[in-house]
Formats: structure tokens, C-alpha cells, sequence
């Protein structure tokens, strides 16, 4: 099994990411290495820097700064890739579509 990215200890969203980690659990494993990545490391931004405690509580505009962060870091296909992880954790696991 891959290595599965760890959320903070006192992050609230641990019960939406582990549903997303059980949805994922039928791909392969390198796809679950990654989405898990991509995901886990939005969610502990979302809490530690924006202090989200509800999903429902991001707004684009957070999600526009996300963008601009993995810009600086990365390059386009792979903030692609961090954006298909979060809209498969978004469909799949909070049932929103965008």
C-alpha cells in the first residue's frame, strides 16, 4: 500500500478525509498516494492558515490563493493534479459540484 499523506493532529476535517481516503481505496495505489497528498496538504492549509474549521466556510477566493501558492512552488500540470484531487474529494465525499 502507498504512503498515505497525514493530517495535523488538530485538524477538523480528519472524518472528511478519511471517507476520502476510503473512497480512493479501490485506485491505484499511486493515484492514492497523490490525491491524499494534494488533498491533505489543502486541508492543513485551509485549517492552519486560513483557520477553517467547516468546509463550508472556504470561499474561492481561498481557493484562487491556494492557486497563486502551488504557482509559486510548481508547475501548471501539477497544480492541475492538485485540483482534480480536490474535485474528486468535493464530488465524491461532500457531494458538491462546482
Amino acid at each position: 500500500m502507498s504512503v498515505i499523506y497525514q493530517l495535523s493532529l488538530d485538524n477538523p476535517f480528519c472524518q472528511e478525509y478519511s471517507d476520502f481516503i476510503e473512497l480512493l481505496s479501490i485506485s491505484p495505489d499511486k493515484t492514492i498516494q497523490n490525491y491524499t497528498n494534494y488533498v491533505g496538504r489543502f486541508l492543513d492549509w485551509a485549517y492552519q492558515q486560513k483557520g477553517v474549521t467547516n468546509l463550508d466556510e472556504i470561499i474561492w477566493k481561498d481557493y484562487r490563493e491556494y492557486q497563486k501558492l502551488l504557482l509559486s512552488d510548481h508547475k501548471g500540470n501539477t497544480v492541475n493534479q492538485h485540483f482534480c484531487a480536490l474535485k474528486k474529494f468535493y464530488e465524491g465525499i461532500l457531494d458538491k459540484t462546482s
